[in-house]
């Protein structure tokens, strides 16, 4: 049967050590995915001490508080699905203690579409929920970790039956290894034993870009993971990241996302407190999506 799954909120929210939510409710499904710092959430009676890369599902009407314990910045996110589906999301466990990087990219591919908001985002927004569900269950059911996605297999594991790519796997696996720093064309091609030319038709041939194109979106997907999931500012990125400058680095995220690295910046903060809210829909639920943020007074 087809399910519905309808996302309502992605908001992206920050507690210091003195900040709480109080115990509540609400009638909509909550996820709580750890960028950085720790909290600890009581679901229930169940006490969970969130850390980075950790995961929490609060079901509909299940009473939940947080606690902020070191500056812990969470993607929240708040959705409803058929009473099915529903159904079986109760029946498993609400704690992953660390997802894998196919749950990492997931969710903030979520609010990457959230901050870029183009046409039928709410729908990429909504499919990709549903297929992050759908792949939680899979895994309660097997009991074990299933087959991540190819796309989230390290290099080497995907390529290893292709023999064109074996060719030039130890310059794709230096670059992987490398990929912080400044990468030269010349010193990839020595690696396989090409010249810079022959190794760039080659690599074009095989991957389908240019070294020098894979090298920076491999560069920029990882500066839109530091910019939503941690308060590195442009130029500390630019700097990681290994790029000549912040002018060179802005010039390739803006070919590559379509906006300025600055702009991304001001978007991810802007939804720090208001959060995404996806409206005119039969689905919206009545009611607050957020508990005021309290403070313990010293």
């Amino acid at each position: 049967m087809a399910h519905t799954v309808i996302v309502h909120r992605i908001v992206k929210q920050k507690k210091s050590k003195l900040d709480y939510i109080e115990r509540h409710t609400h009638k909509f499904f909550h996820y709580i995915y750890t960028l950085s710092g720790t909290a600890r959430i009581i679901v229930n009676q169940e006490e969970i001490f969130a850390t980075s890369k950790s995961l929490i599902m609060i079901p509909p009407e299940t009473p939940h508080e947080i606690y902020g314990i070191n500056n812990f910045l969470s993607l929240d996110i708040k959705f409803q699905c058929d009473q099915e589906l529903s159904e079986n999301l109760k029946s498993i466990h609400i704690f992953i203690n660390e997802v894998n990087d196919y749950i990492d990219f997931q969710f903030k591919e979520m609010f990457h579409e959230g901050i870029q908001a183009q046409i039928f985002y709410q729908d990429i927004i909504n499919a990709k929920m549903s297929e992050f569900l759908f792949y939680i269950l899979r895994n309660a059911q097997e009991k074990q970790e299933v087959t991540v996605p190819t796309e989230y297999l390290a290099t080497s594991d995907r390529y290893e039956n292709n023999s064109q790519i074996q060719n030039i796997m130890p310059a794709i696996n230096y670059i992987n290894a490398h990929i912080n720093e400044q990468l030269r064309i010349n010193d990839l091609a020595n690696l396989c034993n090409y010249t810079a030319n022959y190794f760039s038709t080659y690599f074009k041939n095989c991957i389908g870009i240019t070294p020098t194109k894979y090298i920076h979106t491999k560069k920029i997907a990882l500066a839109k993971s530091l910019l939503i999931s941690t308060d590195l500012n442009i130029t500390q990125i630019s700097e990681k990241l290994g790029f000549e400058g912040i002018h060179h680095f802005s010039r390739i995220f803006k070919q590559i996302i379509g906006i300025t690295p600055k702009a991304y910046l001001d978007r991810t903060k802007m939804k720090l407190d208001i959060g995404l809210n996806i409206v005119d829909s039969a689905y919206t639920p009545s009611g607050e999506y957020e508990i005021p943020l309290k403070k313990y007074q010293n």
